[in-house]
């Protein structure tokens, strides 16, 4: 072996040792998930307000809960199959 083939190799072994394998925390500071109920809660009224549309042009399906210009817009694809035909707006 070639002698920087070895000093790589200490040098990997040395660094491994020294950060070890560990998981990292990745908690935030200060954060406390919210209760159960309010949680729930949350997930519910989200779900409740989501708005489900299909483009006339293109056939695909999309999900959207607020308005771009509010804070927590979101905005996915979502199987046509899977939206209930009462709750599906075609535009």
């Amino acid at each position: 072996m070639k002698i920087r083939t070895k000093l790589l190799i200490v040098s990997m072994l040395i660094l491994f040792g020294l950060v070890g394998c560990a998981p990292l925390k990745l908690d935030r500071v200060g954060f406390e998930p919210p209760a159960q109920s309010d949680s729930t809660d949350a997930k519910t009224s989200f779900v409740n307000n989501l708005t489900y549309v299909r483009d006339s042009n293109t056939g695909i399906c999309y999900a959207y809960h607020g308005h771009p210009a509010e804070k927590g817009f979101a905005f996915s694809t979502v199987p046509c199959e899977n939206i209930p035909n009462h709750l599906l707006n075609d535009k």
